[in-house]
């Protein structure tokens, strides 16, 4: 039977099954075989280029992972990859001339930093939640936005009980008055999507 004859007769079990009758057996069991055949087919090109030296990933144009070499991709402290350098400019004495990254704070230097701190109505930052600590590295809100909002930005309640928001026009921290914790800490206001 041709693939024109399997696709026909897929088609008629559909329309079939559409119509509220029944197909036979005999298109239910040619219908399976056709799905069976075009599972193997796949199948058989995976296979057929692992013998030809390529991956399935790699053929998607993705790196496989046995191609992947981990000494060419090194990595930070966190364990995260390191961004790479993109300015490799040399001078002409032929040394490389690296612009500074802007290193992301740790959680350590985080905490160090911010518990400690008073804020405008008296409080004390005590401790700083694991969610403001990732929110600070992902936001790249940096200690003096943070410092100023505690000394001179609006105070209001927050949202939960027991919880003060220090803002501004651009930021803002949520802070638990009771245990003196800050939750966390965002960005306010248009930050570049649509108006």
């Amino acid at each position: 039977m041709g693939k024109v004859d399997e696709y026909i007769k897929r088609r008629r079990i559909r329309l079939l099954s559409r119509n509220g009758e029944t197909p036979s057996f005999s298109d239910r069991v040619t219908a399976f075989k056709a799905r069976r055949a075009a599972r193997l087919d796949v199948r058989n090109k995976e296979l057929e280029m692992l013998k030809n030296g390529l991956t399935f990933s790699k053929y998607n144009g993705n790196i496989a992972m046995d191609e992947f070499v981990e000494g060419d991709h090194p990595r930070d402290e966190n364990g995260q990859f390191a961004k790479a350098n993109s300015s490799e400019a040399s001078s002409e004495s032929g040394a490389e001339t690296v612009k500074p990254q802007p290193t992301t704070p740790s959680a350590k230097e985080i905490r160090s930093r911010l518990i400690g701190q008073k804020t405008q109505d008296g409080q004390t930052v005590k401790s700083v939640s694991d969610h403001a600590v990732q929110r600070v590295q992902e936001r790249k809100i940096g200690f003096d936005t943070i410092e100023n909002l505690f000394q001179s930005g609006n105070v209001r309640p927050g949202h939960t009980p027991n919880t003060i928001c220090y803002e501004t026009d651009k930021h803002r921290v949520v802070f638990d008055k009771n245990n003196g914790k800050i939750v966390t800490v965002m960005h306010r206001g248009n930050r570049g999507g649509k108006k």
